[in-house]
């Protein structure tokens, strides 16, 4: 890699990748930002430790970038996205979306680490990726070492809820909770135009996120094929997606051999001391993790062969910037 483009450099993603970036140099020679909304145009920032300046975005903003980072809108980033590709040299370009509401329809959806049997071919140059949205991402994780082919566990359905932060809609969805918050406890009765479509403060409701989408870019990326339900909620969380699983197996495998299985999966972490001391962990231990977190795993003693977990991650790291940074060197490692 050669050129990198940041699309959204001053989003809660692009931070989250120009971050990442300082520490890979390996990946880069030059990094261009270009402003995903009329309000990045013009910022100043840094890029590993100077100055730079976010550029505004038009025709000629991506020529010459070899990868692509989209932290904005889908609806802004992929025109320019697929515009790059169809240019000369495009076809050595990789565009990777980090937006949540990115779907299979944008692009091919890529969980690093993972590989649904065909991913090598699915990751290549000259491609739209898709670093899914956060919750599939860690339900990925926690579903491919269990229902996997080399597993060795049969996995006849598996159902989740996922509870999803307010961080997912960037500054203005925290912005926002933090308003609502403020405006509940003070009593003012006051009410401001807001990313939510009611109050959320104090509050928990199922999520516009549609579940489909979430099941089906799970199965996409991770290669399952056992039935998966989901449920999305919007919680007033400012960061951290939780999971809460039901995994049913067609044969009791025993707590160890679950919790081996989950171990296999070096992007999940098992915390023994918090689960020995009765503290799984919530979103605040999750903050800046690099890793799914996974607290207990318990049978259902009403279904045999029944599983519960719940885990934790964040989601501009582990879930968004992360996935997306580790995808791209995994294409560098293959180029």
């Amino acid at each position: 890699m050669r050129r990198v483009a940041i699309l959204g450099p001053t989003t809660l993603l692009g931070q989250e990748v120009r971050g990442l970036l300082e520490r890979r140099r390996h990946l880069w020679n030059d990094v261009a930002l270009i402003a995903a909304s009329e309000e990045e145009a013009g910022a100043v920032t840094e890029v590993a430790g100077a100055a730079a300046l976010v550029a505004q975005a038009d025709a000629e903003a991506l020529a010459g970038a070899d990868l692509i980072f989209a932290c904005g809108p889908v609806a802004h980033d992929l025109p320019l996205v697929r515009e790059r590709l169809a240019r000369p040299g495009g076809e050595a370009a990789t565009a990777i979306l980090l937006s949540p509401e990115a779907t299979t329809d944008d692009g091919i959806p890529v969980v690093a680490g993972l590989d649904p049997g065909d991913g090598a071919a699915q990751a290549r140059p000259g491609q739209v990726l898709v670093s899914p949205h956060p919750a599939a991402i860690a339900l990925a994780y926690l579903l491919a070492p269990l229902a996997g082919a080399g597993s060795g566990l049969a996995v006849e359905g598996a159902s989740a809820t996922v509870v999803l932060p307010v961080s997912l809609l960037d500054r203005a969805g925290l912005d926002d909770l933090l308003d609502q918050t403020r405006t509940v406890v003070a009593m003012t009765g006051e009410t401001r135009p807001s990313a939510f479509e009611r109050q959320l403060a104090f509050n928990l409701y199922p999520s516009p996120e549609g579940p489909d989408r979430l099941a089906g870019l799970v199965r996409r990326a991770a290669g399952l094929e056992p039935p998966l339900a989901v449920e999305a909620l919007q919680g007033a969380i400012f960061h951290g997606v939780s999971v809460s699983l039901f995994v049913r197996f067609a044969a009791d495998p025993g707590i160890p051999a679950v919790r081996r299985a989950l171990a296999g999966q070096p992007r999940l972490s098992l915390p023994k001391a918090s689960l020995a001391a009765g503290k799984a962990p919530g979103p605040v231990e999750a903050a800046a993790r690099d890793e799914v977190l996974v607290g207990s795993v318990r049978p259902d003693p009403d279904h045999p062969g029944g599983y519960w977990l719940w885990a934790v991650m964040d989601n501009l790291t582990r879930g968004g910037a992360l996935n997306a940074v580790e995808v791209a060197e995994e294409l560098a490692a293959g180029a």
